[in-house]
């Protein structure tokens, strides 16, 4: 339970008594079913089995992770290491951000209902209205033409050239055809390419090296058991009834 939700459940006194009610009951039920023999019972011995080496092997493992954890410096200095050694690999490209109006091919002359438009757009006609009722994009025609931020190599060859060949803020295109139809493109902004400080990135670094490190205390642990363990037929055939016995999985 995250600690935000843990700490407003403990907050209400009535929660803490729901709570405690239930694990009364559940205690005083338990006590009586060992008292009735049912602990005996080889299904019921076996779950109970699976479920005490699960909690003990998740309480191993949380130890092995937490030993895996470094302080916060070293994590610190592990991240910034990480982030020299990518540099490259964390650089983003130049990205520019247009609208456009797409005229399918299948419309009745369509690069003369491209160039209407055009004349519409270069006389004062809001671009975005126009493309709400005109363009055929259905991913960016209800967001008046928006395409958002894209670098090259996101969209056809043809549509790219245009698109970053546009340099001022409401600058429109002639028509141009691709693959799609006709199109016409009304410049945004455009983001130069460069490489985030080590500041903009450091949480997600850490992050990725705290799973990794982690991951791998837990592949060191499990490996050799892996390796060299014998499965405990007796457990598996047990879990395996468990299983096959209607009504024993909760859905």
């Amino acid at each position: 339970m995250p600690a935000q939700v843990r700490e407003r459940f403990f907050d209400k006194n009535s929660n803490i008594e729901n709570l405690a009610s239930s694990l009364l009951v559940r205690r005083v039920l338990a006590e009586r079913a060992t008292a009735e023999g049912l602990a005996d019972d080889p299904k019921v011995a076996a779950e109970l089995r699976l479920v005490r080496e699960r909690v003990l092997s998740d309480a191993l493992a949380q130890r092995a992770t937490d030993a895996a954890t470094p302080s916060d410096e070293t994590l610190r200095q592990l991240a910034r290491t990480e982030y020299n050694v990518s540099r490259d690999k964390l650089a983003e490209p130049e990205m520019v951000r247009v609208r456009h109006i797409l005229i399918p091919k299948s419309h009745c002359e369509p690069l003369a209902e491209a160039q209407k438009i055009l004349e519409e757009l270069k006389g004062g006609a809001d671009f975005e209205a126009l493309a709400k009722a005109h363009s055929a994009d259905p991913g960016s025609r209800d967001k008046g033409g928006d395409l958002g931020f894209f670098p090259r190599g996101r969209m056809v060859t043809e549509f790219d050239d245009v698109a970053f060949s546009l340099t001022e803020p409401g600058q429109l295109s002639d028509v141009f055809e691709t693959k799609f139809g006709f199109h016409i493109v009304r410049f945004e902004a455009r983001k130069p390419a460069h490489t985030p400080a080590f500041e903009e990135v450091e949480a997600k670094i850490r992050e990725e090296l705290l799973q990794r490190l982690r991951s791998q205390a837990l592949k060191d642990m499990a490996d050799p058991v892996r390796t060299t363990g014998v499965p405990d037929a007796d457990a598996i055939e047990a879990f395996a009834q468990t299983m096959r016995t209607p009504g024993a999985v909760k859905e």
